[in-house]
């Protein structure tokens, strides 16, 4: 079996060398034929093979020891491979071909090529590269919502331990002035899954604002801006309920997102 670099991520090239001969002890031959490969997820060789599990063979030198071959792996989701934040194991085998030795075809099947992890550090990494940019990118970002990191039970759909998404919004408050009557408060909500905008599929968005005695200052739905160049884009202007100037508050927004709800909080002040 050839090593190779055992940590990949979700969406990168997979490259092996498949010695087909120095495997197998035979000395120099020619070109194996024919040849084919098939990836086998966690160790299931029966019903875990990844489909189409875009692989590709590149090229192979003759003349030298051990007739090298190169192979490609494109392991991204649509080719069968585990989402950006699941771990896996796969094993790459030989399913087909074979090489003439001089004195006869000798069979690869079953040579096992080599084997590599996606996301086995790198979803944990990419979790804690969320939780920085959460910390780093946006002032008022400094907390997740109540659904973000979960611990994850046996025969809940995931394996026990599996790194789950990180859900979590910017919230900014836009404050009356005085100036222009009829127009109040106006709040603005984006909302990120994993460090990136989350742009459709946001449903029954929420804002609540309370001051800090616990009194309820506005309990409403947000609508999405239209704006196609920038979807997903949440907002509620009050008319009435005003938060006083030099008051703080705490407003919390709530949307629906994969199927789940989600909540944010943050403490606002009114400098006006």
């Amino acid at each position: 079996m050839i090593a190779v670099p055992q940590d990949y991520v979700t969406g990168d090239a997979v490259y092996m060398p498949c010695v087909t001969l120095g495997a197998l002890g035979q000395a120099v031959g020619n070109h194996p034929t024919s040849l084919a490969f098939t990836v086998y997820k966690n160790g299931d060789f029966t019903n875990g093979a990844v489909s189409p599990g875009g692989i590709s063979i590149l090229n192979s030198l003759s003349g030298i020891e051990n007739v090298p071959v190169s192979i490609k792996i494109t392991a991204t989701e649509a080719n069968g491979y585990v989402a950006l934040n699941e771990a896996a194991h796969y094993t790459v085998i030989v399913t087909a071909g074979s090489v003439n030795t001089g004195t006869g075809e000798v069979s690869l099947i079953g040579l096992i090529v080599g084997t590599f992890w996606l996301n086995r550090t790198s979803s944990h990494k990419h979790l804690i590269n969320s939780l920085f940019q959460v910390q780093s990118d946006y002032v008022f970002a400094d907390s997740l919502s109540q659904s973000a990191v979960r611990e994850t039970a046996i025969g809940s759909g995931q394996a026990t331990g599996a790194i789950v998404n990180v859900y979590h919004a910017r919230v900014v408050a836009d404050f009356e002035t005085g100036a222009a009557p009829g127009t109040g408060d106006r709040y603005t909500a984006i909302w990120h899954k994993n460090g990136v905008p989350v742009t459709a599929g946001i449903t029954s968005p929420t804002i609540l604002v309370l001051d800090t005695v616990g009194n309820t200052i506005l309990s409403a739905a947000m609508e999405e801006i239209p704006n196609a160049q920038m979807p997903g884009v949440m907002r509620y202007t009050s008319t009435e309920d005003k938060i006083p100037t030099g008051s703080k508050a705490v407003v919390e927004v709530g949307a629906t997102i994969d199927s789940l709800v989600h909540k944010f909080r943050d403490i606002i002040t009114n400098p006006d």
